[in-house]
């Protein structure tokens, strides 16, 4: 039978120390477990869990390598709302908090010798301010690791495991002299090595890096998932975790605006990412065609999952433009229904409502965009549809082209460059009148103020005419 995760969590750190040949009491490793387990275990833990952490963990058997994989997501200071009480505890020893903001202070002088060696390792100061996307998490987990550590393992180990948790820094690309992360970080550890005279030469810190290297890697192999719907349900995991907003998910109870503004972070997030600084390598280790291998995939993946949330995104802008415009912002139950589920397929949803679409009223679509939408993700990611029949009706009235055209639109919207009526203005008249219409029939106190947007059968027979005739451009 399968093992709870807390004594699975026991069971991969007693592996750990059994190979290092380490002697630690049962309390001892329970403790360990128990503070791994329960700090990963928050509410809004829905991807940066001990889930998370066993997947990263899984492919090693070098036990500082699985050391570094159990700590490395200990802290997730935005995702947490600051620390969680064991890891605060054990935090506020090395660390202040400034205004909401960590500030790498001790409190005391007599501080373990490692301390000053992790510093060096992230290449950070005393006094420094490190942000969430420039190492804070990363580091603050190495701190949290190397003070549980320490009484077990070398300083040499130390490092090991430090250095494995800072190559988990995402996303970075070449400095200005072409060097990698994995090339600068050599050069430090020599740095350090002599710095604090430890017993590493050349082949020692090959062997450190290629581990952090493999550790980086995995921890981001989703993005490389040969199937795309698997990488967008981690996708729709991070974007509930990283919002607050849309903490409140049963049945849609969070607005239109926190939902829109959730999907908008991610669409920022994926139009800036470059695949290349995905993946890395260090000495061959992964080799070049196994490297470009993976950032090919990621790219594919990146460059589906954009043209989703592009329409996710047209269709959540769409329902909130209605609802101020109609009364102002409201939870999105109210205007779409709740969230309908295979334990809940009686429940009433705007797709009920929508005119059945005519084939010559479809647009070219991205028919692998047109399929998720239509069939669904593997899971909700705990805010959200599977399926997506309202996006999925607007995508194949505007077309692949026509969605990215709006998208634009919307992005002069939240740039406060128009307004709400003149964003629905500017969209294209029956995608407007079709969704209004649907939402009517659920949106009972905003019903008058929403049929004011549905065009009659002879009025969207008009506006199709013009367009053929050249009068007005396709919207």
């Amino acid at each position: 039978m399968k093992k709870a995760p807390i004594n699975a969590l026991i069971i991969r750190l007693k592996e750990c120390f059994d190979a290092l040949q380490i002697s630690i009491s049962d309390t001892e490793l329970e403790g360990i477990a128990i503070l791994i387990h329960d700090t990963m275990s928050g509410q809004m833990r829905k991807f940066h869990n001990v889930e998370h952490i066993f997947m990263v963990a899984a492919p090693f058997s070098e036990p500082l390598q699985v050391l570094a994989c159990l700590f490395h997501d200990m802290v997730y200071y935005q995702v947490d709302n600051g620390f969680h009480p064991y890891t605060k505890k054990i935090a506020k020893n090395y660390i202040q908090v400034i205004d909401t903001q960590v500030v790498l202070m001790p409190k005391s002088p007599d501080l373990p010798a490692w301390w000053q060696m992790l510093l060096d390792i992230f290449d950070f100061k005393v006094g420094d301010k490190p942000n969430i996307y420039g190492g804070l998490n990363e580091f603050l987990s190495a701190l949290i690791a190397l003070h549980c550590l320490s009484s077990y393992l070398s300083r040499e180990q130390l490092a090991k495991i430090a250095c494995c948790i800072e190559a988990t820094i995402p996303f970075r690309g070449f400095d200005e002299h072409g060097n990698s992360n994995f090339e600068i970080i050599e050069k430090r550890l020599n740095k350090v090595a002599e710095t604090h005279q430890l017993d590493l030469d050349i082949a020692h810190i090959d062997d450190i890096i290629h581990a952090s290297v493999s550790v980086a890697n995995t921890d981001v192999s989703n993005f490389a998932f040969s199937n795309t719907v698997d990488f967008l349900d981690n996708t729709w995991l991070l974007i509930y975790e990283g919002n607050t907003s849309l903490k409140n998910a049963e049945n849609f109870s969070y607005s239109t605006t926190g939902y829109r503004e959730g999907l908008m972070k991610t669409e920022l997030f994926f139009k800036n990412l470059k695949p290349r600084n995905i993946f890395h390598q260090y000495k061959n280790v992964p080799t070049h065609v196994e490297c470009a291998k993976l950032t090919h995939q990621a790219q594919r993946n990146i460059a589906i999952a954009r043209e989703y949330l592009a329409a996710k995104l047209c269709s959540a802008t769409l329902f909130e433009a209605l609802a101020m415009e109609t009364g102002g912002d409201v939870p999105l139950a109210l205007l779409i229904g709740s969230i309908r589920s295979e334990k809940s397929l009686d429940v009433e949803h705007a797709e009920d409502y929508l005119v059945p679409l005519n084939p010559t009223e479809k647009q070219p679509c991205n028919p692998k965009v047109l399929e998720i939408l239509t069939i669904g993700r593997n899971n909700d990611g705990g805010f959200d549809m599977r399926r997506s029949p309202l996006t999925a009706y607007i995508y194949e009235l505007l077309g692949a082209q026509g969605t990215i055209d709006m998208l634009n639109k919307a992005k002069q919207l939240f740039a406060k460059e128009m307004s709400y009526h003149d964003f629905l203005a500017s969209c294209n008249p029956i995608v407007v009148s079709r969704i209004a219409q649907a939402c009517a029939k659920l949106a009972i106190t905003r019903q008058k103020s929403l049929e004011k947007f549905v065009l009659s059968p002879q009025e969207e027979e008009a506006y199709r005419k013009a367009v053929r005739l050249g009068l007005v451009a396709q919207k």
